[in-house]
């Protein structure tokens, strides 16, 4: 401590005021008065009592969107106590030496302060304020959701899930869970009708759970296929497939690609085959 008499004289009335500057322990002192050399008078004792921040909420882990209570307790008196985001924002202004505040539906990573504020009263010689040291909240989040996807039918398939840290990721069909090599991919291969459908996936970490956007997975496939047919020589056949969506139909004969609105003749060999 740093500390400094000054003197006044008034009148018939002497005033002597020790001033200590940069209090960092609680003080005991005493003032003696001294009329003569061998008359003089002590004081009563005077305590200084210092104001401090006692504890504070440590830096915390929250999953998005979810909910985190910080507190800050200071040792006595009853302060304003102003909680804010380090940008200036307030989130909540309470009164005492314990003060809560519960910040609700988390989206990013935020650094918190708790200021606490002593106004100048009777008994308190100055006003004042402590600030907590910054309290971090980190958000865990997912950082890639699974995307829609449409394929063919007997091509693989491949859904990504990725999460901040290193989450316990679980997939669903539905509402059946899907076995992974890889937690963070999900290989469906090869993709048959019954694979179509939508998938999510669950992150788990200690702090909480999230659950990622559906990924909803379409399978084309030849709805009909082509029927063999018996025709009486000379007459017309026809041969029809049907398809998933507005593909375009190619037409192949023996390997070769028949090419549309165009006309071919197909003629019979001495040993029953075709030509065309």
């Amino acid at each position: 401590d740093i500390l400094r008499v000054d003197d006044v004289t008034g009148g018939s009335s002497y005033t002597s005021t020790l001033i200590l500057e940069s209090v960092t322990v609680e003080e005991e002192v005493r003032c003696r008065v001294s009329f003569t050399p061998s008359a003089s008078i002590t004081s009563d004792p005077a305590n200084i009592t210092i104001y401090s921040l006692v504890s504070q909420t440590r830096s915390q882990t929250v999953v998005a969107g979810g909910t985190t209570t910080l507190s800050c307790v200071l040792s006595g008196g009853n302060p304003t106590v102003r909680w804010s985001y380090v940008n200036g924002t307030l989130i909540m202004t309470g009164e005492g030496p314990t003060s809560e505040v519960v910040i609700k539906g988390l989206q990013t990573d935020q650094e918190v302060r708790c200021v606490a504020v002593y106004e100048k009263v009777t008994g308190l010689t100055e006003g004042g304020t402590i600030t907590s040291n910054t309290i971090t909240i980190t958000v865990l989040e997912i950082t890639q959701h699974p995307a829609n996807v449409t394929t063919v039918i007997g091509y693989p398939v491949t859904l990504t899930c990725v999460g901040e840290g290193a989450p316990r990721i679980t997939w669903f069909k539905g509402t059946t869970s899907q076995v992974s090599s890889d937690p963070t991919q999900l290989v469906v291969s090869p993709v048959t009708r019954d694979s179509a459908g939508p998938y999510h996936c669950t992150l788990t970490w200690d702090e909480g759970q999230l659950t990622s956007r559906t990924s909803h997975v379409t399978v084309y496939d030849i709805r009909t296929q082509p029927m063999s047919g018996i025709t009486v020589l000379g007459g017309n056949s026809s041969v029809s497939c049907s398809a998933d969506h507005q593909p375009n139909f190619s037409w192949y004969k023996d390997g070769v690609l028949l090419v549309s609105n165009a006309s071919y003749t197909i003629s019979q060999k001495s040993d029953g085959s075709s030509t065309s």
